[in-house]
């Protein structure tokens, strides 16, 4: 009688453990199969063997952010800056990290990339798809995935230009534009122009965020995408200097006082949908799309723009800095980490010899 070469339980069937690979701390991960008869185990074996060296068996219990971790600790030969960019790399892949590597859709990974470009991280989009790319050809060859997804995501197409604020056509058509603007797209951009914040800032404030005695909007959180993509806030924003008070001028705290007395949302959010929920990045896309369709119409007829957000926010701080407003003034009221950020912008200005000279007068006078 030939010797049964598997090991029994117990309860009478026999098993097989088979190393399938190893979890984020090195740890091996096994797949057992079970039957009571061992030649039927005998062909499951076999089968799951075959099928695990064609790489057709997947661990669907891995995430991105742990196949991420296991990736880069075996990234032994790499320098402190290489290390620290895969980290950055990581960050950026934040909303789609809880989400099991297998399930991911291609979609999915647009909508990120679509909201990079939104924010402006233009230039960090190709790198990332790059880097999703090697993520992926590592989950399957250790067989956490069949498909190289990130392959099948379309990159937007990237015209890196100068970041700038608005031409004087562009600023001309947007404030004819508020005549015809409804309610939402009034308040969104009225904040965007005139108090310069970003994107998801304005998307996660609240009643309670707006000062109208004092003129002021407390920054204190950001709209963000969970696992399943919807947008939840965050309670804090993307950077610590993100945190802040910012005036505001009669002009935005008029269009403010119009706007809350509209307001009947029970949780005191200022930005929802129709359904009351956040509002995504999907759906603001075709809000703004409708926003510059507005705009458009101020436009001169051979001209047309395709601003976002973030140009009216670069156009705030050229604007204080016009103003006379001191640089760590705009600083702080922009949420930039550090002055560098602020002191970029003044590519923007245009030496005006007449007005230098005016309050160089008025000061010394």
């Amino acid at each position: 009688m030939p010797k049964i070469p598997y090991s029994k339980r117990k309860d009478g069937r026999y098993y097989k453990q088979i190393i399938i690979g190893v979890d984020v701390n090195g740890k091996r991960k096994v797949k057992t199969l079970y039957d009571r008869d061992w030649h039927a185990l005998d062909r499951k074996v076999r089968e799951f063997t075959i099928g695990l060296e064609q790489g057709k068996y997947v661990d669907k219990q891995i995430t991105l952010g742990e196949c991420i971790d296991m990736w880069i600790q075996g990234k032994h030969d790499v320098s402190t800056g290489t290390r620290r960019n895969y980290r950055v790399m990581q960050k950026m892949l934040q909303p789609l990290a809880q989400m099991k590597i297998d399930k991911i859709k291609p979609i999915q990974i647009e909508y990120l990339y679509a909201d990079l470009y939104e924010r402006g991280v233009v230039a960090s989009i190709r790198n990332l798809s790059v880097f999703l790319k090697r993520i992926y050809r590592f989950a399957i060859n250790n067989r956490f995935a069949n498909i190289n997804i990130a392959e099948q995501a379309t990159v937007p197409k990237i015209n890196i230009g100068r970041r700038r604020g608005l031409t004087d056509t562009e600023r001309s058509a947007l404030l004819q534009a508020f005549e015809i603007f409804n309610n939402f797209e009034k308040a969104f951009v009225g904040i965007a122009y005139y108090a310069g914040l970003r994107r998801n800032e304005i998307l996660a404030l609240t009643v309670d965020d707006v000062d109208l005695d004092n003129r002021t909007i407390s920054v204190n959180k950001t709209l963000v995408a969970d696992i399943r993509g919807h947008a939840i806030v965050q309670n804090h924003p993307k950077t610590k200097a993100g945190v802040r008070t910012v005036v505001i001028c009669e002009r935005l705290s008029d269009i403010l006082t119009e706007y809350l007395s509209t307001i009947k949302d029970s949780d005191n959010r200022m930005f929802v949908t129709s359904q009351g929920n956040n509002v995504s990045t999907t759906t603001f896309y075709y809000r703004w799309k409708a926003t510059l369709k507005k705009i458009n119409k101020y436009m001169p007829d051979n001209q047309s723009t395709a601003i976002t957000p973030h140009y009216l926010r670069h156009n705030c701080a050229t604007d204080l800095i016009y103003a006379g407003v001191p640089i760590k003034s705009v600083q702080y009221m922009m949420g930039h980490e550090n002055i560098d950020m602020t002191l970029s912008i003044y590519t923007d200005i245009r030496m005006d010899n007449e007005s230098v000279i005016q309050m160089m007068n008025n000061f010394w006078k």
